[in-house]
């Protein structure tokens, strides 16, 4: 059982000592060389990080990778299969932990996430303040755009999301199959998603992104497939009341400074 997760990053971080672990640099086509694997070899959309942000790395690994498990995590942030894991190291997932899980389910995911008061729509509506508009357009096109391509998901998506939680697109692990697979789910999806809003979006920052980012539960729940929820380690998360602040502000005021 061959297995590469993915630490993608945009700079120079420790990275951990299990050799499953490849630092991947996102859109190194646009960037100096920090010396990690470029995402720009092979076959590869690295051009295209303003927009597709992590998406970068997720489509090398589809399209260059060989491993038998793939997981994609960050540089600041890992996944941990101890209890109450203090921020260091030594607590983040090896490639033993890894094995036993994949025995028992096909996919890793984070834990969910809450929104209270808001559902996954609203959420991603109306919580950067000066983006109302953009983003009731981000979400339109891209219900259209699941309707007209895929459209046994379409039932799945609204009900995911008129949720409180999503489990994040951009952290978990799957098996090969299942990762081409859903790699050729959402890219299809973000391609036309581009397509359509490419030419009139104001800002192009991250956009295809955020938007793929919440099909990771539409595609689990259409298909059926076993996961675990494992915890995380984020190295610099910051203490709850900052987080709320950075919150507010990011909702009445729009300002937002994604890292």
């Amino acid at each position: 059982m061959s297995i590469c997760f993915l630490v993608v990053t945009h700079k120079e971080y420790q990275i951990p000592d299990d050799p499953m672990y490849l630092p991947v640099q996102s859109g190194s086509a646009l960037y100096p060389d920090l010396g990690y694997q470029r995402d720009d070899q092979g076959q590869n959309i690295s051009h295209k990080n303003g927009a597709y942000n992590i998406m970068c790395a997720k489509f090398w690994a589809w399209k260059n990778l060989t491993a038998d498990y793939v997981g994609i995590v960050h540089y600041r942030r890992h996944f941990s299969n101890k209890k109450w894991a203090t921020k260091k190291f030594e607590n983040v997932l090896t490639s033993i932990e890894a094995e036993k899980i994949f025995q028992e389910v096909d996919v890793i995911v984070s834990p969910k996430r809450y929104y209270p008061f808001f559902t996954i729509k609203s959420h991603y509506i109306y919580t950067k303040a000066g983006y109302k508009e953009i983003h009731q357009r981000d979400f339109q096109v891209l219900r259209d755009v699941i309707a007209e391509l895929h459209g046994d998901y379409l039932e799945y998506f609204d009900r995911s999301m008129a949720r409180c939680w999503y489990h994040s697109g951009s952290l978990f692990a799957m098996k090969r199959p299942l990762y081409n697979d859903y790699c050729e789910f959402i890219f299809s999806i973000g391609d036309e998603v581009e397509r359509r809003l490419v030419a009139e979006r104001p800002d192009l920052s991250r956009y295809i992104a955020s938007v793929t980012e919440l099909l990771l539960d539409v595609w689990l729940d259409k298909n059926n497939h076993s996961f675990k929820e494992i915890g995380l380690i984020d190295f610099e998360r910051p203490n709850f009341f900052w987080k709320l602040f950075l919150f507010l502000r990011r909702t009445f005021t729009g300002y937002y400074k994604g890292t």
